[in-house]
């Protein structure tokens, strides 16, 4: 009994003195203003979902011929470059999309849980359907990740399949205009852009390598 006694009291004492080791942080003023404020992201969030869940399952899937021939355009001796941009594309949103997330935990100690969320959902949605100009090709934007060897690309791709933008344009602009309306109507903000400065050469471009990566996918 006696050694009983002496095992448990081992055993309290140890597990007293772990509780004793770890202490409670204090939140800065500042990341208490920030966790509330996080919670004005709870309905983009919803917003958010609700336009990946129409672009998934209600848009994309009607012009599922119009990828296949875009894709068909493509001769076999310019696949390679195109696919050069297509990796860049994925290799830029993904590193876009970690440095968000090591800033929130680096900064914000992670206690922005909502803009987290909202900002995976931004960014899972940029891998079903692109926006190259956002992830390669706007230099305005701080780090902007656009290389000498991307617009090499870019030009040389644009000379020889401007015209997929002209033979597609009917269905091209109507899937973009149904993209549009409902970004509109769910209040979708696009990151990256050049707002009010984006030349319409700089969108022709920018649509046609969507297109191209697109129908890579």
């Amino acid at each position: 009994m006696k050694n009983l006694l002496l095992t448990l009291f081992f055993i309290f004492s140890i597990s007293f003195s772990f509780s004793q080791e770890c202490g409670k942080s204090e939140l800065s003023t500042d990341l208490i203003q920030r966790k509330a404020n996080d919670s004005v992201y709870k309905k983009s969030i919803e917003q958010r979902i609700d336009f990946f869940a129409i672009l998934n399952k209600e848009i994309l899937p009607k012009y599922s011929d119009l990828k296949t021939q875009v894709l068909n355009s493509i001769e076999n001796s310019d696949l390679n470059e195109i696919l050069e941009l297509k990796t860049t594309y994925d290799n830029n949103r993904i590193e876009y999309l970690t440095e968000m997330k090591e800033t929130q935990a680096r900064v914000f100690s992670d206690v922005t849980a909502y803009g987290k969320i909202y900002t995976i959902i931004l960014f899972e949605t940029l891998d079903v359907f692109p926006d190259s100009y956002a992830m390669i090709f706007n230099s305005t934007v701080i780090n902007s990740r656009i290389k000498g060897r991307d617009k090499i690309l870019m030009n040389r791709i644009y000379e020889k399949y401007s015209t997929i933008l002209s033979e597609f344009n009917t269905c091209f602009q109507q899937m973009k205009s149904e993209i549009n309306n409902f970004k509109s109507e769910l209040e979708i903000i696009d990151i990256n852009q050049n707002t009010g400065n984006k030349t319409e050469e700089e969108t022709k471009k920018a649509d046609l390598i969507d297109l191209l990566i697109w129908s890579l996918k």
